[in-house]
C-alpha cells in the first residue's frame, strides 16, 4: 500500500524556493498550503486541520521559531513540525529541537532527503503507519488487509484485488482529496500522464458494492481538476430520520 496523502502547511518567504519545494511535495502526492508570512500561516493553522507544518526561520513579521512556539502552546503539542532553513548553527538547531521541532533540515535542500524526512516524521507521528492499520472499521465498513477481506454490515463484499486496494486507500485517507495521478500510481503503478478510464470505472463499482452513497451516509466525489474524496456524512441518517 502507498503512503497517505499529507496536508502540509508551509512557511517560506522566498517565492522561488517555495515553488520548488511545493512542487516536490505535490509530486509526492501531498497537499500544500503555502504562506510567506508567519502570521498568515498561524491563521491557516488556527482555522484548518493539517497533518504537518514546514517552517522557514527567517520570514517577515513573525519568524518560524515564534510560529513553532505558538503552535506548541496554542494548537497541538503533537502536530509534526519540520524546519527547512538556512540557519545551520548548532545553537539554532538545538533551540528549535528543544522547543518542539520534530526535525531540522538546512539549506540548500535536497529533494529526496526532504521527502524522506517528511515520510520519516509522518511515520514516527503515526500519520503514515499502514502496518498498524491492517484492520479498520469505519461505520458499516471494515477491512483486514492481511486476509484482503472487506465487509459491509458484517457481510463479505466481493472485490477484485485492485478494488480492495483502492477502497482501503480511500478509507485510510478519509476526508482528503487524493489526486488522480496519485491513485493511478499507487494502485496501478501507472505514470500520471497515462489517460485511462480505469480509475473512474473502479470508483463507480465501489460506490455500488460498498453503498458509498448519500443515502448510506457517504460521499465519494470527483473533485474537478483535483481527484477524488471519500467522506462520511455523519448527519445524513439523522437528517433522513427527521423527515
Amino acid at each position: 500500500m502507498g503512503k497517505a496523502t499529507l496536508k502540509i502547511a508551509f512557511l517560506e518567504d522566498d517565492h522561488d524556493q517555495a515553488e520548488v519545494v511545493k512542487i516536490w511535495m505535490e509530486d509526492a502526492g501531498h497537499e500544500v498550503d503555502w504562506h510567506a508570512r508567519g502570521s498568515d500561516l498561524i491563521n491557516a493553522v488556527r482555522s484548518d486541520r493539517f497533518d504537518m507544518v514546514l517552517l522557514d526561520w527567517q520570514v517577515p513579521e513573525l519568524d518560524g521559531y515564534s510560529v513553532l512556539r505558538w503552535i506548541r502552546q496554542n494548537i497541538d503539542s503533537k502536530l509534526p513540525v519540520i524546519f527547512l532553513t538556512a540557519r545551520d548553527a548548532d545553537e539554532d538547531i538545538v533551540k528549535a529541537l528543544e522547543s518542539g521541532a520534530d526535525d531540522y533540515l538546512t539549506k540548500p535542500l535536497s529533494q529526496p532527503v526532504t521527502l524522506a524526512r517528511i515520510d520519516a516524521v509522518a511515520r514516527r507521528s503515526g500519520i503514515d503507519s499502514p502496518d498498524n492499520d491492517a484492520r479498520k472499521e469505519v461505520g458499516p465498513i471494515s477491512y483486514d488487509t492481511d486476509r484482503e477481506v472487506m465487509t459491509l454490515n458484517g457481510e463479505p463484499v466481493s472485490l477484485t484485488r485492485r478494488e480492495f486496494a483502492l477502497a482501503v486507500y480511500l478509507i485510510r485517507n478519509l476526508g482528503r482529496i487524493i489526486p488522480r495521478e496519485v491513485l493511478l500510481k499507487e494502485i496501478w503503478g501507472l505514470n500520471a500522464q497515462v489517460v485511462t478510464r480505469t480509475l473512474d470505472t473502479h470508483i463507480s463499482r465501489l460506490r455500488k458494492k460498498l453503498s458509498l452513497t448519500e443515502d448510506s451516509g457517504w460521499s465519494l466525489k470527483s473533485i474537478y481538476h483535483h481527484g477524488y474524496r471519500l467522506e462520511r456524512l455523519e448527519d445524513a441518517g439523522a437528517a433522513q430520520g427527521a423527515q
